[in-house]
């Protein structure tokens, strides 16, 4: 076994090859990488890890977008302190709002005051609905449901 170029294996596997390649297949190096032929012909070591390195960043600018703006300079107390008053401005009143207003003064207004029913009401209630479905099921005829 030893070791050949690419260009040469690729060569002679054209050559081997019972189909021509069309013209924009017979290029080896579909990705044109400056520096990329000499990866498959041999680079040293530090080339090698360069060429890693700029085809890894190259990957991922492609892949995650460019992240290049560095983070946000830290905001102090002062900053944050009048950026929270501005908005105190913005979005609370100075003053309450007046009873009467033209908003208030347009709503309809209930006459009765509700009463909410106390507890022993509505036990009271209750049993007296479970009585008359007592009463009511105690008078069926069941041959006349039978029948049906």
């Amino acid at each position: 076994i030893k070791r050949i170029a690419f260009d040469d294996y690729h060569k002679s596997w054209c050559e081997i090859a019972t189909t021509k390649a069309t013209e924009s297949r017979k290029d080896p190096m579909p990705v044109p990488y400056p520096h990329l032929k000499a990866l498959y012909d041999g680079l040293e070591k530090e080339d090698l890890q360069e060429e890693i390195e700029e085809q890894d960043k190259e990957f991922n600018y492609i892949m995650y977008g460019a992240f290049k703006k560095g983070r946000k300079a830290r905001v102090t107390l002062d900053k944050k302190l009048a950026r929270i008053n501005r908005m105190k401005n913005c979005y609370i009143m100075d003053k309450p709002l007046e009873a009467s207003t033209s908003v208030t003064q347009d709503l309809p207004t209930r006459t009765k005051p509700v009463q909410p029913n106390s507890n022993t009401q509505d036990e009271e209630m209750c049993d007296k609905e479970v009585d008359s479905l007592v009463g009511w099921t105690a008078q069926l005829n069941l041959d006349e449901l039978e029948g049906d």
